[in-house]
């Protein structure tokens, strides 16, 4: 196996040496493209790019228009060949690039994942597959990422996409809560609003566990492919990737799609020397053709944007002879003045040509100089050198068209998967672009927390990771202003205001966490301690619980860090006081004393730390509460209370009538339960009635417009009542836990309520998540931890957040609580040893069972659940205890607690063998009707099942008994 050689030349961040262009002089900055001087002293032993390969989607919008796609299809140059014929070769692929693939395969995708929040649930099984093809057929892959985003003039409209989106979240919610949920899921489909960074940790670990060899590009990812591909070394033999890799000079051929599942799986490949010779352009012309057209770094030429693009495109850089002269002769076009599209088109050719990459030896240089440099022996392009310019030709303002140069060892960390490129992006750029969340973003407490509490504030978390990289960095980065620029905000006439990245206060911050070097044997004896085998929250909490503990942990010292243990550890622990939660004393503050004292009494499978961290960020943030957001109730919501209905009830009279010529044996009162919960349930599961069924003819479909005018019932009630607002306390803390799925795409009930609460936990896990990792650059970069090693990925990956939740245990709980009430006639459990009772939990257990088919072993979550909130309870008591709560706050925990203690369920076995029966019956009703979470008693399900089943006459039996097959 080819393996990349040469060594990735370190520079330390706090290197006084006067010829370190990197870090003492401003030309440092700048992408110089002389030998920079190299470091006075230089590692004993450094990594190389090929352990980089070996050690092991901002999702962005197609680079081929429809036009496009349709001309290679129907020119025949898309042409395909059996998978097999690349047996015995390394395979390059854009990992984005197959990603956004997935994400958009009529197989692999998951269209609610925008109601649902969280990330793809089948996607790891999808690309687990994939390897083993690759792997059968002895083919080896190279995934390529991107990293950093090139510098743009032009900025696309935020705000139209923004608008576009929101729309049809909004749209579909307002379907799916009509019943119509076909419709819903159309416009759901595609708004997930992923990020291909936001898979990056769970795509990684896939790799780590199946040794596939990756790296993250400086920049774009195709020019890192062609650096692979055209090293003398041949790296890899063939690039996947988008068709915009063509454009780059000398390039011909390029795989463009990849049929996995197939019997025989095939792929096809597009040839730009055929595309140039049926057009009759130059190589050039096609590149100039290329960039007018728009791909996902170029808006479309504006004069040409309409349905026959390419064909208008290809014939005016012919008739004008080249892309600048056809730009040149329409200056004047309004739309080309606007956006100043002469200067963004020789930015954008010089980006392509010139674009950076991260060579063998450690250094970001130009491609062409990469691929061309004598040092590295023959280019593998073989005759395609007059294509490339030398140095003299490379544009010396580089740092215009990418960012203003970092030093090379910051491009290998993120190469390696250390740390995403967030928050590099953030400085680079100088800008923090907020989109909506999911829900729209549309309460006032989420507009609060996003901005102040998240970007803003001076201790905030995007704010001190900015700090945490500056500080290692140029004076230049310490100066640069970033900005925030939120969905919601208006632009100010007095300009925006800069986050306070560099004010003293965060910049103390940053600096005082140096002290944390705690060394390995410290580090190992308390693992022997606490009889533990994982860095993680609760070790580091142990460690410094009390006076004696906490001394332990003030060494000085100025040793590096060598283990992945130690690192780990030590990144916790200056998290922790980032965060608050420890002491410039090593000492524990009221959070780490609440948290320490729950996780006390956690089981250790049941895997609560992270959450239980996010939970009292919730709960410092004032987010953690059983209110409503800005007084409005979502569907999907608590659907029991004290008060009731009379309006629901009278519709529910007029609409019994009609019921009974479809169910003769079931009585008017069963009638009226059935119907009052599904409407009452609306706010979860859309109209109830053609939810239910997912058929376009059921049998509610008769007078599911009589239920139009009511289908918000449980959304627009007035005021939320104590019963609700206990029910709503706990769904929405059991939200932050992660269920545990089968691989296989959602296909529950969706909770809108409970969506605009997993945007506040969402937005706070990724920015969390990204201080960690800043944190572990600082590390390295301050040489507090040995900076040349091979297990950087192992670190990354051993960090706490590795992955986002969903939705998912907040509706499991909601679904078991809601059946229980209605099995109890509609009443909550007050008395856990009453007459039914039990049987009546072991029967809403069931119906968990039935509506989470994507969940394993529901019953046993519904418990692990409930035992997060014990928890969450016991942390809460403690803060009140040091008077960190309000008095309002923990009367609402222990009144949820008491509404709660009741309504648990058994645990698993303790109901015995009596009561089997019970559990089953109504199997026709609540099978058929999945989403009606068991919404009558045992003999009322028995007397549904002897309606159906029984002997009597039967309205529309026929029809029933299919039905009922149909959900069998």
């Amino acid at each position: 196996m080819n393996r990349l050689v040469g060594g990735v030349k370190q520079m330390s961040a706090r290197q006084d040496d006067e010829t370190d262009v990197l870090h003492k002089q401003d030309v440092g900055l700048v992408w110089v493209l002389a030998t920079p001087t190299a470091s006075s002293s230089p590692p004993a032993r450094t990594p190389t790019l090929s352990s980089c390969l070996s050690s092991t989607l901002k999702v962005r919008a197609h680079t081929i228009t429809t036009e496009t796609l349709y001309f290679l299809h129907e020119r025949k140059h898309l042409q395909s060949l059996r998978l097999d014929v690349l047996s015995e070769s390394r395979l390059g692929i854009d990992a984005a690039y197959y990603l956004q693939q997935l994400l958009e395969s009529p197989s692999s995708k998951e269209p609610l994942l925008a109601a649902t929040g969280g990330l793809p649930l089948a996607l790891a099984s999808r690309i687990e597959a994939d390897l083993r093809v690759l792997e059968k057929l002895h083919i080896k892959p190279v995934f390529v990422f991107p990293g950093l985003q090139p510098n743009k003039k032009w900025r696309q409209s935020h705000h139209y996409e923004y608008t576009e989106a929101c729309r049809d979240r909004r749209d579909a919610w307002t379907k799916y809560e009509n019943g119509q949920e076909d419709a819903a899921t159309k416009l759901f489909d595609g708004r997930h609003g992923l990020s291909q960074w936001d898979l990056w940790r769970m795509v990684l670990r896939i790799f780590r566990n199946r040794n596939v060899e990756f790296i993250i590009a400086p920049y774009v990812a195709w020019a890192q492919l062609i650096y692979l591909l055209r090293h003398p070394k041949a790296y890899i033999h063939s690039i996947y990737g988008p068709t915009e890799t063509m454009l780059y000079p000398g390039v011909d051929k390029v795989i463009t799609q990849i049929d996995f599942t197939a019997a025989t799986p095939t792929f096809q490949y597009a040839s730009k020397r055929s595309v140039t010779q049926e057009l009759s352009v130059s190589e050039d012309q096609f590149l100039d053709i290329g960039i007018l057209v728009g791909f996902d770094q170029s808006p479309p030429f504006p004069p040409s944007v309409h349905e026959q693009a390419l064909k208008a495109t290809v014939d005016m850089v012919k008739y004008y002879k080249s892309g600048h002269a056809a730009v040149s002769a329409f200056a004047e076009h309004p739309a080309v003045k606007t956006i100043q599209y002469n200067d963004h088109f020789a930015r954008t050719r010089s980006m392509i040509k010139c674009s950076l990459v991260l060579t063998s030896d450690g250094a970001v240089q130009p491609l062409p100089l990469a691929i061309n440099n004598p040092a590295s022996g023959p280019s593998g392009g073989g005759g395609h050198n007059q294509h490339h310019p030398t140095a003299a030709d490379i544009p010396n303002d580089l740092h215009d068209i990418f960012t203003h140069r970092l030093p090379d060892e910051v491009y290998y960390y993120l190469s390696r998967g250390l740390m995403g490129p967030q928050a590099l992006i953030w400085l680079t750029t100088g800008q923090i672009i907020e989109s909506p969340p999911l829900d729209n973003g549309e309460t006032n407490e989420y507009k609060r927390f996003v901005k102040e509490v998240i970007t803003d504030g001076q201790t905030g978390p995007r704010a001190t990771a900015l700090a945490l990289i500056s500080s290692v960095l140029h004076n230049f980065w310490g100066k640069k202003q970033v900005y925030g620029y939120f969905w919601f905000d208006q632009p100010s006439p007095h300009g925006q205001k800069a986050i306070s990245h560099s004010l003293p206060q965060t910049t103390q911050l940053a600096e005082r966490v140096t002290g944390w070097n705690v060394p390995y044997p410290i580090v190992e004896d308390e693992l022997r301690r606490q009889n533990s085998s994982t860095i993680d929250f609760a070790l580091c909490l142990g460690a410094t619980s009390s006076d004696k503990f906490a001394q332990r942990t003030k060494v000085k010292t100025n040793a590096p860090l060598e283990k992945k243990d130690e690192i780990v550890a030590n990144v916790i622990w200056r998290f922790l006081e980032l965060r608050g939660f420890l002491l410039n004393t090593h000492m524990h503050s009221p959070l780490a004393r609440a948290m320490y004292a729950a996780l006390r009494q956690a089981r250790l499978n049941d895997k609560f730390q992270d959450s239980l961290y996010l939970f009292l960020e919730l709960v410092r943030a004032g987010v953690m509460h059983g209110h409503l957001w800005s007084n409005r109730a979502f569907s999907g919501g608590p659907s029991f209370g004290t008060g009731a209905c009379v309006y629901a009830r009278r519709v529910l009279t007029a609409l019994s009538c009609h019921s009974l010529c479809f169910w003769p044996r079931l009585s008017r009162k069963l009638i009226q339960k059935i119907f009052l919960f599904y409407i009452v349930l609306c706010g979860l599961s859309g109209c109830a009635l053609c939810a239910t069924f997912n058929e376009p003819r059921c049998v509610g479909s008769r007078f599911s417009h009589r239920l139009l005018r009511i289908r918000r019932l449980g959304a627009t009630l007035d005021g939320i009542d104590d019963e609700k607002s206990c029910m709503l306390l706990v769904m929405r803390v059991l939200s932050i836990v992660p269920l545990n799925f089968t691989a296989q795409p959602w296909s529950a009930p969706l909770s809108r309520e409970l969506l605009v609460f997993n945007s506040f936990v969402r937005s706070l896990s990724r920015s969390l998540r990204t201080l960690l990792e800043v944190t572990t650059l600082n590390m390295m970069l301050r040489s507090d931890a040995r900076r040349p090693r091979d297990d950087i990925l192992d670190v990354s990956l051993s960090l706490p957040f590795q992955t986002e939740v969903n939705t998912g245990f907040g509706v499991l709980a909601k679904v078991y609580l809601d059946a229980l009430t209605h099995i109890n006639n509609r009443e909550r459990v007050r008395d856990p040893n009453a007459e039914g009772v039990k049987e009546a939990k072991a029967l809403a257990l069931e119906i968990c069972e039935e509506t989470f088919p994507g969940v394993k072993t529901p019953k046993l979550e519904v418990e692990r659940g409930f035992r997060f909130w014990d928890i969450a309870l016991m942390a809460m008591r403690q803060l009140h205890s040091e008077g960190q709560v309000l008095r309002e706050l923990i009367d609402q925990f222990e009144a949820a607690e008491a509404w709660l203690a009741p309504m648990r369920p058994l645990a698993v076995g303790a109901e015995g063998e009596e009561g089997g029966e019970n559990v089953r019956v109504g199997s026709f009703f609540f099978l058929a009707c999945y989403r009606y979470h068991g919404a009558i008693s045992e003999s009322e399900a028995r007397e549904c099942k002897n309606g159906v089943r029984g002997r009597g006459t039967w309205g529309d039996r026929d029809a029933g008994e299919d039905m009922g097959r149909k959900a069998d």
